[in-house]
């Protein structure tokens, strides 16, 4: 079973990290690659490239390697489309970045949900006895 990940900063790697440990533990000959950071790396994901490319900062750096970076998303999107893995997760905003790949197009953000109950006194939330 071939799992892809993206990771696109340290906490992605972090959770990536513990998620590979786990899985690998359901399914030893599972593979998994992907955009991975140093933990990921550690638990076994092969890295197509890591977090470090993904990291920029201010709209300077970000027009400098928008071409780069659209390259990524190019080859990483070819990638799982080819690979057809079983599972792909990204940690960060999937739909600014990288297109579906069973669609080949951007997966919708899902509608926010409002929580009418939250101006609510606590009491007016608990059921009558």
């Amino acid at each position: 079973m071939r799992f892809a990940l993206v990771a696109g900063e340290a906490s992605g790697d972090f959770l990536g990290g513990a998620l590979i440990k786990a899985l690998r533990a359901k399914f030893p000959d599972a593979t998994f690659y992907g955009i991975a950071g140093p933990q990921m790396i550690a638990a076994g994901c092969d890295a197509i490239d890591t977090i470090d490319s993904l990291s920029v900062m201010g709209i300077g750096e970000i027009l400098r390697d928008l071409p780069r970076l659209l390259k990524l998303r190019s080859r990483t999107a070819k990638r799982f489309a080819a690979d057809r893995p079983a599972v792909w997760r990204a940690r960060f905003r999937v739909s600014a970045v990288f297109p579906s790949p069973e669609r080949g197009r951007r997966p919708q953000s899902p509608k926010r949900k409002t929580r009418r109950t939250a101006h609510r006194p606590v009491a007016a939330l608990q059921r009558p006895a």
